[in-house]
């Protein structure tokens, strides 16, 4: 008997109650014993093959049979959701990246071109992976239905973007279903490393090491600014750890972030080594009264009077 005098459901040969998941298991298994790649020079199969695809779409099965399970219930709940096209995006669609900046970069803000891979449903079998009419696999998609093409975009990021801010670009992303509202390129801001100068939130902090020298006697102190360099007036005789801040020399105001600060963090560099020569001239200053720490006659650092 000829398959095409033959019901939809007997040429995929299951019953008329079959369910969906049965009748996918038979295309699958039918569609690939007469595929024309296994079948090649017979057109008894060929023929065969577009019959079985016929019966198959016939019966409203329009999701791809050779995907998973998950993947086709998927594909049916984001149809239920077209006639919305104010839908958002599920995060898959988006697409993340980031960009490097110096911190001079992100201060001054500018452009950059982002180039990246964007997914998309295949033009001409439209997310199935098949040829409509022939039901065999895509030659464009080799059967995944998707596309992927390198694609750029000139982002604009702003004066003052802080470290981790994300600019988002609507409909830059990914779009895995036809007629579907396409995801974001999410792009995230990073901060390269400076040679002097570290972030922390709005401020920019300095860690400056004063020898023994210029404890004693105090100074000038050259300090990194984004802008070259500054100079700072050293007390003598100042803390280890003790800050010194220069009012709005940090981060840039941007958004709900404020103007910040230059942070100078003064810390002793005390040597490591010293010679014969030079231990004997520490001790002579040790035994002099301002280098005598203050202890009682116990050689205990009294709190006070009782």
């Amino acid at each position: 008997m000829e398959m095409k005098s033959l019901s939809n459901h007997e040429i995929l040969g299951v019953s008329p109650d079959a369910s969906p998941a049965e009748i996918r298991s038979a295309y699958r298994k039918l569609a690939k014993q007469y595929h024309p790649d296994a079948n090649s020079g017979n057109p008894q199969a060929e023929e065969k093959f577009k019959v079985i695809a016929e019966a198959y779409r016939a019966l409203g099965k329009t999701e791809n049979p050779f995907s998973d399970k998950r993947s086709s219930t998927d594909v049916r709940r984001s149809d239920r959701r077209r006639d919305n096209e104010k839908t958002t995006p599920p995060p898959s669609l988006h697409v993340k990246v980031n960009i490097y900046l110096t911190i001079d970069q992100a201060c001054q803000g500018g452009t950059r071109k982002i180039n990246y891979t964007r997914r998309t449903v295949c033009v001409l079998c439209h997310g199935s992976g098949r040829n409509k009419n022939s039901g065999i696999i895509c030659r464009t998609c080799v059967g995944s239905g998707m596309l992927r093409y390198d694609h750029s975009v000139r982002i604009k990021f702003p004066a003052g973007v802080r470290p981790n801010e994300k600019i988002v670009y609507a409909r830059e992303g990914n779009a895995l279903l036809p007629n579907a509202v396409p995801g974001d390129l999410i792009v995230t801001a990073v901060y390269r490393p400076h040679r002097y100068l570290e972030v922390r939130g709005d401020d920019l902090q300095y860690q400056c090491l004063i020898g023994i020298d210029q404890y004693i006697q105090g100074g000038r102190l050259r300090i990194p600014t984004l802008n070259g360099t500054t100079f700072i007036a050293l007390e003598p005789l100042i803390a280890h750890g003790e800050t010194i801040r220069l009012a709005g020399r940090g981060l840039p105001a941007n958004g709900d972030h404020k103007t910040g600060d230059l942070v100078v963090t003064v810390k002793h560099c005390l040597p490591k080594k010293l010679s014969r020569n030079e231990m004997d001239k520490v001790r002579e200053l040790l035994q002099l009264p301002g280098f005598s720490p203050p202890v009682d006659e116990n050689g205990l650092f009294p709190r006070g009077e009782d």
